[in-house]
């Protein structure tokens, strides 16, 4: 017997809708216009970003994700007032993110001062980051400069990126322990604001948007000047 399919369903197929046309509508001309030799680059550099930056992302994932948890602990403690959050890296199953909340005040069967850990695997965080830098590196630009100028961007983008989507995902799960909980002792529990947001993400959203944030750092960069090369012999310059 199949699950009916929920108005929570119908709007996370309608925002992935609306935000591939959209992308398909600002950069309808690029993409048409693209030759194939520069085509065929995009791809090649999307596949050798994807692999390299892979094995750096479970090499050094761990690392990086650790320099980011002050952030996200204050953003998880700043989007609910039901728990105080802190968040460690463990080793546990090849490196496991746990966020440990304290309750602020008794969530039934809960109460005040009880505590619930909540792990996630590392690299469910880190592999969006990948794609999101994949496809900075293979966008096509038409010289080394604009190349450097784009990879920078992946900074503040990622930051940025990582802010709206990590600390979300920790606190929906959370949540989702707390409305699991309440369901099993017949109690009512009201679902946050920001679980149709977790569940979009959860949802294969994350890939979607890491395509959709490199696509707006595209065209940050082309407002400056530095527009996409389109054909090998474009202005002179080939694809770099």
């Amino acid at each position: 017997m199949t699950n009916p399919v929920t108005l929570d369903d119908c709007l996370r197929l309608l925002i992935a809708w609306l935000v591939l046309s959209a992308m398909s509508f600002i950069f309808r001309r690029q993409l048409l216009n693209l030759t194939q030799p520069v085509l065929l680059g995009v791809l090649g550099r999307l596949l050798l970003a994807w692999l390299i930056l892979s094995v750096l992302g479970l090499m050094y994932g761990k690392a990086m994700l650790s320099l980011l948890l002050p952030l996200l602990t204050w953003m998880i403690n700043s989007i609910q007032a039901d728990y105080s959050s802190s968040l460690t890296i463990t080793d546990l199953a090849g490196g496991q993110l746990q966020l440990l909340a304290s309750l602020r005040h008794d969530i039934a069967p809960l109460v005040k001062g009880d505590t619930l850990n909540i792990f996630n695997d590392t690299m469910h965080f880190v592999i969006p980051l990948v794609l999101l830098v994949s496809v900075f590196f293979a966008w096509p630009v038409k010289h080394f400069q604009a190349r450097i100028k784009l990879l920078l961007l992946v900074i503040p983008i990622g930051l940025m990126s990582t802010a709206l989507t990590v600390p979300f995902q920790l606190a929906g799960a959370t949540e989702m322990a707390f409305q699991s909980l309440a369901h099993q002792t017949h109690l009512p529990r009201e679902k946050p604001f920001y679980l149709l947001w977790v569940r979009l993400l959860e949802d294969g959203g994350g890939w979607l948007r890491s395509i959709a944030v490199a696509m707006v750092g595209v065209t940050m960069m082309q407002r400056t000047g530095d527009k996409p090369v389109r054909n090998a012999n474009d202005k002179g310059m080939v694809d770099q």
